[in-house]
């Protein structure tokens, strides 16, 4: 043949370029999969493609037809659902284009055989009493991550790619004004009304968006990297992997169950409960965003011509945020106020807080009047007729109660 032949190691270093690790990982195991299912290596799969094509062989007679069929039964075989299977089709084909060999046409796969995805419905989404009830089992920095998606719609991507300085410290110096980054944890670690708005890219697509986190996740983020010996570069150090793990563990440690086959308290979930809780489907009386709002929050949605003409302003997606702050906050309620065109958050229920606090002092202060009034009754009662005669006396009151 007249092509000189890549090695394997050029082939994946060309397949692999520009891709997430996430992706990437998805590659290998579909080329492992593919590779087992024909008992050849891809590189010896990409060979056999590329001399049938210089020799010209008939599109109804390559063996790479066949292979493709023969990889879907396989994949339906093993009992995977009908979108990975998909996918790794999908995968595989690219994998042999980026090679340079020409696909022939493929007729849809027959997804009746193949299994599909459990639905998830709406009572499988995670409430804010189980958010609460399962952050507390976290270490403080993924604590601090978890809310980043709760209350940001942040995907585990996203979080892994800030940085502690510039998204956090630096993106919060309007609040702070600490020039010393540990005077500016100190200071963020003690306040209750930070709004944190950054500019980043999302995780999939690359595409600049505003991601808005309330002053909870703010909270939480300094406290934990006041935490760290040695502040950090990245912001939520986790591995994303093994705060996944850690998710699982606690899900079955609190029986939460499963939704749509995969554990219910995971990172993918609590992107999912931020949706769903500004969209106000949480509660009848809650405010909701447009599905296009929503979008916009969490860095979807408009097409590479839209996001041309069409720029968001931060302001405004602040504005639209504040409407629904308390229905992704999971401790506290806020109220805000528009000043010189501009957003000012402001806790509102530490006052309900100090008066359930002082109503309840006033309850105790009242019965311990009460009990002492007894016990100066008692004394007198006993100085009356002797201590005998008085507990004789409240046997009878026992015994008739």
């Amino acid at each position: 043949m007249s092509m000189t032949k890549e090695s394997n190691q050029q082939r994946w270093e060309r397949v692999l370029v520009g891709l997430s690790h996430p992706t990437k990982q998805n590659y290998r195991q579909a080329v492992s999969l593919y590779e087992q299912c024909n008992s050849m290596t891809m590189d010896e799969l990409i060979n056999e493609a590329l001399d049938e094509q210089s020799e010209r062989v008939a599109e109804h007679m390559l063996t790479i037809y066949d292979r493709i069929i023969d990889f879907r039964e396989f994949l339906v075989a093993m009992g995977r659902v009908a979108s990975g299977i998909k996918k790794y089709v999908g995968i595989i084909k690219t994998v042999y284009k980026k090679s340079r060999v020409r696909i022939p046409f493929i007729p849809p796969m027959n997804e009746i055989n193949a299994n599909h995805n459990e639905v998830i419905r709406f009572e499988d989404y995670l409430t804010a009493d189980e958010l609460r009830q399962g952050i507390q089992y976290l270490p403080p920095i993924q604590q601090a991550r978890m809310m980043a998606m709760v209350s940001g719609g942040l995907s585990n991507d996203e979080c892994a790619s800030l940085k502690t300085k510039e998204h956090f410290i630096d993106a919060l110096y309007d609040y702070h004004q600490c020039d010393d980054d540990m005077e500016a944890l100190k200071w963020l670690a003690k306040s209750d009304n930070v709004l944190w708005v950054i500019c980043i890219k999302r995780g999939k697509t690359g595409k600049p968006f505003y991601a808005i986190m309330n002053p909870e996740t703010v909270t939480l983020t300094a406290r934990a990297k006041l935490k760290e010996k040695r502040l950090r570069e990245k912001l939520y150090p986790t591995a994303k992997n093994y705060f996944g793990v850690c998710c699982r563990n606690i899900n079955e440690s609190l029986n939460f169950g499963k939704a749509g086959g995969k554990t219910r308290f995971r990172p993918h979930m609590f992107r999912k409960f931020h949706s769903t809780a500004v969209r106000g489907n949480y509660h009848i009386s809650d405010v909701g965003l447009t599905p296009s709002e929503i979008d916009e929050l969490q860095g979807r949605g408009m097409t590479s011509v839209q996001s041309t003409y069409i720029k968001s302003n931060p302001k405004k997606q602040k504005f639209l945020y504040c409407q629904v702050i308390n229905q992704i906050s999971l401790w506290h309620k806020y109220g805000f106020k528009v000043i010189d065109d501009d957003i000012e958050l402001f806790v509102i229920d530490d006052a309900e807080k100090s008066k359930k606090l002082e109503r309840e002092n006033k309850k105790l202060k009242e019965q311990l009047e009460i009990s002492q009034d007894i016990r100066s009754e008692v004394k007198e009662l006993i100085s009356d007729k002797g201590i005998d005669e008085v507990v004789d006396i409240v046997a009878e009151l026992l015994k008739a109660s």
